[in-house]
């Protein structure tokens, strides 16, 4: 069907086809996989997440996802960003994400294909202005998914949520905001990102040491990663990580902590305490620091857990 993926055409566009048909709606919660539904929107607060953790003229290291905290670190001056996912359709959505501040020069053509309150939100009309500046290998992955016997917007590839309107992803993300744009635009003209189809346990196979890397909120789902069993597990796998992936003065977001997860924070730690940045945070009150900010709520606070490598004397 498509040459560019002969190699992994099973899986791949079996699993597509599954989602792009699906009549089922994929929620926020829907279970996450090799192949399941994708984010094509941030659901953190990112303008917060930056304002505790300085990522100019760094290189980072960060989850694909919704392509969002990569872009708001380039247009925040980071030097080089690299990403990684689970999620193999996850660097489809990045690659179509670029293409498209590579077509537009104002981050308003950009919103309007991609935010759900645009009329022409992912519109084939607007797409068929992108795709010429895709790769041969995503340009066959798009064009396959926008044909006409698809519904993108209604269909299971796409995870729900209530973030996707401009109201919402203008707060969240600084590179809304035009001059943030420009600067976006102009980093990816310079240099590509470069992303890994990797679970979080398997990131060691990236060869190279960064400056920040950002974990979202992964590790809160630890039980459910098969190396990662208990606290005590996560802990010394983040060691390790700081160890061989992060240069001296560097520092790992470890989780990205929502308002509801903060409200569920106790002062002690006994054998029912789940929450992990409440574990770490109590159990090795020296090794990681909470850091809590505003977001587009009222009165509601969020935070991220960070872990840092000591500096060279």
């Amino acid at each position: 069907m498509l040459d560019y993926f002969k190699d992994e055409k099973t899986d791949t566009f079996r699993q597509l086809n599954k989602l792009l048909k699906s009549k089922s709606i994929a929620s926020d919660f829907a279970p996450f996989s090799s192949y399941s539904p994708v984010y094509i929107e941030t659901n953190e607060c990112q303008r917060g997440v930056l304002s505790k953790l300085d990522v100019a003229g760094k290189d980072v290291l960060c989850v694909t996802s919704s392509a969002d905290f990569a872009f708001n670190a380039l247009a925040s001056g980071a030097r080089k960003v690299t990403t990684f996912d689970k999620n193999k359709f996850a660097k489809y959505v990045l690659a179509l994400k670029i293409a498209t501040i590579k077509t537009y020069y104002s981050a308003s053509g950009y919103s309007r294909f991609w935010l759900k309150d645009s009329p022409d939100y992912l519109s084939k009309r607007l797409f068929n202005d992108i795709k010429n500046h895709l790769s041969p290998r995503d340009y066959e992955f798009w064009t396959y998914v926008f044909q006409d016997n698809f519904n993108l917007r209604e269909s299971n590839f796409i995870r729900k949520t209530m973030y996707g309107t401009y109201n919402m992803q203008n707060k969240y993300n600084i590179y809304y905001n035009n001059y943030y744009y420009l600067l976006l635009r102009q980093a990816l003209l310079k240099e590509p990102i470069i992303t890994y189809d990797l679970d979080i346990t398997d990131i060691f196979n990236i060869k190279e040491s960064f400056d920040v890397i950002y974990l979202s909120n992964i590790l809160q789902y630890y039980k459910e990663i098969e190396l990662l069993k208990d606290a005590d597990t996560v802990h010394k796998f983040l060691n390790n990580l700081k160890r061989l992936m992060v240069k001296p003065g560097g520092v790992v977001s470890v989780n990205y902590c929502y308002w509801a997860n903060l409200l569920e924070f106790c002062d002690f730690l006994d054998t029912t305490l789940e929450d992990l940045v409440n574990i770490l945070t109590l159990k090795y009150p020296s090794e990681y620091d909470l850091q809590t900010f505003s977001t587009v709520f009222d009165d509601t606070l969020e935070g991220i857990c960070l872990t840092r490598k000591r500096a060279l004397k």
